[in-house]
């Protein structure tokens, strides 16, 4: 799976696309298994799914660390509805 596929899987849309350059790059660096990833983008800009999408394509475990409980929760909800 590409992903661009995983990330529309993953938004139940075959149209969705990045909604940012750094957004992408992210998930090319997560797939290509840098071990340490820092990412740093405005509010809104996506960066919730790129270990979700990165996991999906790889099928490995990424640890995120958040500081947001209500993220999480979010994660959790849509992951589920999307019976990831």
């Amino acid at each position: 799976m590409t992903a661009l596929a995983a990330l529309r899987k993953l938004l139940c849309s075959s149209r969705y696309n990045w909604t940012s350059s750094g957004q992408h790059e992210a998930v090319k660096c997560a797939i290509k298994g840098n071990s340490d990833l820092l990412v740093a983008l405005p509010t809104g800009s996506g960066k919730s799914i790129i270990p979700i999408v990165a996991a999906m394509v790889t099928k490995k475990t990424f640890v995120v660390v958040v500081p947001l409980i209500l993220l999480l929760e979010d994660w959790e909800r849509r992951l589920r509805k999307t019976r990831i």
